[in-house]
């Protein structure tokens, strides 16, 4: 049995590619933000550095954010497919059960169409 809503699914997919997306522009900003500060010395340089270091923590995590976000995809694409074969089955289970429990087991011979 499927379990596991796709919809919802693929909505918190979707919101975890938005998240990814705001670290990524997060990292970015920190970049640009020391990137425009006029200066030399020890401490702009360290600063610098440091952005470069927390851009990078940032895509990582944007890059793991968006990896959850593609096998959860992946998941609602499988439970809706079990979904689809269990309603397959569930309808080819009561074809076969009404069949059996006609009076000619579906023979149109037995069967007549005015009924029995």
């Amino acid at each position: 049995m499927a379990s596991g809503d796709p919809a919802a699914m693929r909505f918190f997919a979707a919101t975890l590619r938005v998240k990814a997306g705001a670290f990524t522009t997060v990292g970015d900003q920190a970049v640009s933000a020391v990137g425009k500060i006029d200066g030399q010395g020890r401490y702009l340089k360290r600063y610098k550095t440091d952005a470069r270091l927390y851009k990078s923590a940032a895509g990582t995590i944007a890059e793991k954010l968006a990896s959850a976000a593609a096998l959860l995809e992946q998941e609602a694409t499988r439970v809706e497919a079990e979904i689809a074969a269990e309603r397959r089955r569930a309808a080819a289970q009561a074809a076969a059960e009404a069949e059996r429990s006609s009076p000619g087991g579906g023979n149109p011979i037995f069967d007549p169409p005015w009924g029995a």
